[in-house]
């Protein structure tokens, strides 16, 4: 059975800090990577959303269910 696929994009480190002797961590270049390499038409999603969150904007993360 197909399921239908959504991406969701969050080009930032989603709270990943680093520490006083690392560089940045690379998670937030990860999503063009990915599209770099064909993985979003690999996978054929129906959708595909890309949250930008503005420099020193804080989201609240907290989902109610």
């Amino acid at each position: 059975m197909k399921k239908d696929i959504t991406i969701f994009e969050f080009p930032l480190n989603l709270g990943l800090t680093k520490k006083k002797h690392e560089i940045e961590p690379g998670v937030r270049k990860l999503p063009e990577w990915l599209r770099k390499f064909g993985f979003h038409k690999g996978i054929n999603p129906i959708y595909w959303i890309l949250i930008m969150i503005q420099k020193g904007f804080i989201p609240n993360l907290s989902l109610k269910i």
